[in-house]
Formats: C-alpha cells, sequence, structure tokens
C-alpha cells in the first residue's frame, strides 16, 4: 500500500504543476494581447502586475475573448 501511495502522490504532483504551467501560459497570453493593444505609457511590465487589473482590461478590449475563462 505504500507503494501505491507514492504513485497517486506523484501522479497528483505533476497534475497540479501540469496545471499551473498551462495558466502562466495562458496569463502570458493574455498580458501579450492586451499590451497590444494598450499604448507604450499603459503597459502592463512583465513582472509585477497585479491580475485583477490586468483581467479587468483584458474583458474590456476582449469582451468575447476565451482565454480568461481557460486561464481560470
Amino acid at each position: 500500500m505504500d507503494i501505491l501511495g507514492w504513485i497517486i502522490f506523484v501522479a497528483l504532483l505533476i497534475g497540479y504543476f501540469t496545471g499551473v504551467m498551462w495558466a502562466v501560459v495562458l496569463d502570458n497570453d493574455i498580458l501579450t494581447g492586451v499590451n497590444s493593444k494598450l499604448p507604450l505609457d499603459r503597459q502592463f511590465r512583465l513582472i509585477g502586475y497585479r491580475g485583477s487589473e490586468l483581467w479587468d482590461q483584458y474583458k474590456i478590449l476582449f469582451p468575447h475573448g476565451t482565454l480568461l475563462t481557460r486561464c481560470r
């Protein structure tokens, strides 16, 4: 039973990190899309932005976009 527990643990851990990495990739796509529509002085930095502000701006610029739903 001990080995089965470790196998389940490792499988769940791999699944968790895969989900987190996919969310990071989608969030980067959102950042790139929003920054492409904003002027240089209003663009979000790569590091240090607030997710809620970026997501609100994404909803305004892309009202029918699906990246935000897939990211969450």
